[in-house]
């Protein structure tokens, strides 16, 4: 009976130890470091977290970029122990600002950050290539006065300033440079900055222009063909009164750009045989052309009593002058006396003037198809503003025939085979009802039409088959 008794004793006390020892266990506090380590590091950098663990651990990071360990994980754990943490930094969702990452300890059932992880903002790049691909520090605009660059950043800029006598234009990575038309004569130095969004960065590149070539000339505007100037020598429409309507008053300018202001003017006209230099005795100049010697030019027009003339300004620089030494023999083909194409970039303009004479039949206009009609140029300012405003046509090529409402009109407009036919209509303007174009040929392409009964001018203008319009007919009705 002791014996039981004893056993039962042992028994019990073993159980007491045994519990106490699990509640001694179950009571064990987590010791965490006393300070939060501060890590500063870059993308692509690694750095560690050190920490003396008295339980089982887990250690976890609050960013993507930020991994743990030899597995670079967001979450890992471990035993009891003294722990020295690898960190791995990426580049992962990397902007220009500050990153702070958080590293969390969990012992127990508490938890600690032990550690804050500061990853640098990425810093704004912005390089200059030019047409080879290799970076360069400067900006080099030849003699051309035009430069192409590629830019390689790592943000989206804007061109936020430059020197006055440069422009500058992005479009994608792809920036252009251009010297503005009064600076191109002479070298110069310059600048140009590119910034980001917020004007917080900038990137200053040094430009540098070298100047005009001595065979270089530019004209501001280019070359200007087919300005009509009335027969008065007041008026002008510039480039053939292409997109425009209304005329401009007489002086003509224009600026030559050219290294030392050394250029040299020739004066051509349109004559029988080709392009002749003016004479003094055989033809006169009818224009005038004031010159600074500076590149500015003026030029005014003379009244025009006869028929309609043509007359050309063109300019060299000095060296091309002097290596071609016979200028007209160079520039002129000796065939046919017409400018070569080659030269044509050096055409200042091209001045056409209307005449009051006519030159042939401008118009061959029969009656019931035999009787030969009277025509005439127009001469009504208020008929001539409505020909440049509505046909879109601003030549002289303007001429009016009367007819009687019922009149049958055969009209030849007698311009070359390769301008127009009679299949291609003309534009019909002055009726509001739609008149019936006959085409027509008898060894010569016309068209035939029926005079409506109106008592407005009927405008029919001629035209190519690419609307470029060349001659109008006004019918005035009787």
């Amino acid at each position: 009976m002791k014996s039981t008794n004893l056993k039962w004793l042992a028994m019990s006390a073993m159980a007491v130890m045994l519990g106490f020892t699990s509640c001694q266990e179950e009571e064990i506090e987590p010791i965490f470091p006393a300070d939060t380590t501060q890590v500063a590091v870059a993308a692509g950098e690694t750095s560690q977290v050190e920490f003396n663990a008295n339980l089982d651990w887990q250690l976890s990071s609050d960013a993507v970029w930020c991994l743990l360990g030899e597995e670079q994980l967001q979450d890992i754990s471990g035993k009891v122990g003294k722990q020295t943490i690898k960190l791995t930094i990426t580049d992962d969702a990397l902007d220009f600002e500050e990153a702070t990452a958080n590293i969390t300890l969990k012992m127990g059932d508490r938890t600690m950050v032990i550690a804050t992880v500061t990853r640098a903002a990425k810093e704004y790049e912005l390089s200059l290539l030019n047409e080879d691909g290799e970076v360069v520090e400067t900006v080099l605009i030849d003699y051309s006065g035009e430069a192409l660059y590629t830019i390689d950043a790592n943000f989206d800029f804007t061109i936020s300033d430059k020197s006055l006598w440069l422009e500058a234009s992005h479009y994608n990575n792809t920036v252009s440079f251009e010297v503005v038309a009064d600076s191109v004569k002479n070298a110069n130095n310059g600048f140009v900055i590119f910034e980001n969004a917020d004007a917080s960065v900038k990137f200053e590149f040094p430009v540098e222009y070298a100047g005009m070539s001595p065979e270089e000339i530019y004209f501001n505007p280019g070359t200007a063909w087919n300005i009509n100037v009335s027969a008065d020598g007041t008026k002008y429409i510039n480039g053939g009164g292409m997109g425009m309507t209304d005329s401009l008053d007489a002086p003509y300018t224009v600026t030559i750009s050219a290294v030392n202001n050394e250029y040299v003017l020739y004066n051509f006209y349109a004559g029988e045989y080709g392009w002749m230099q003016f004479d003094p005795w055989m033809n006169k100049q009818w224009y005038t052309i004031e010159d600074d010697a500076e590149g500015n030019l003026s030029i005014t027009f003379e009244a025009n009593s006869s028929s309609k003339r043509n007359g050309y300004i063109l300019a060299f620089p000095q060296a091309i002058v002097d290596a071609m030494g016979d200028v007209e023999g160079t520039i002129l083909d000796q065939n046919t006396y017409e400018l070569k194409y080659e030269y044509e970039k050096y055409v200042v303009a091209e001045f056409i003037q209307e005449g009051v004479a006519v030159d042939g039949n401008p118009f061959d206009i029969k009656l019931y198809g035999f009787q030969d009609m009277e025509v005439s140029k127009v001469v009504n300012q208020d008929i001539l503003d409505y020909v440049m405003g509505n046909c879109m046509y601003y030549g002289s090529e303007v001429y009016q025939v009367s007819a009687g409402p019922g009149s049958y009109l055969s009209i030849y407009p007698n311009l070359p085979a390769d301008v127009w036919n009679c299949e291609i209509p003309p534009m019909i303007l002055g009726v509001n009802e739609e008149m019936v174009i006959e085409p027509g040929n008898d060894g010569r392409d016309y068209i035939g039409l029926t005079v409506p009964n109106v008592e407005e001018p009927i405008f029919v203008a001629f035209r190519d088959e690419m609307w470029q319009f060349h001659k109008v007919l006004v019918i005035l009705p009787y």
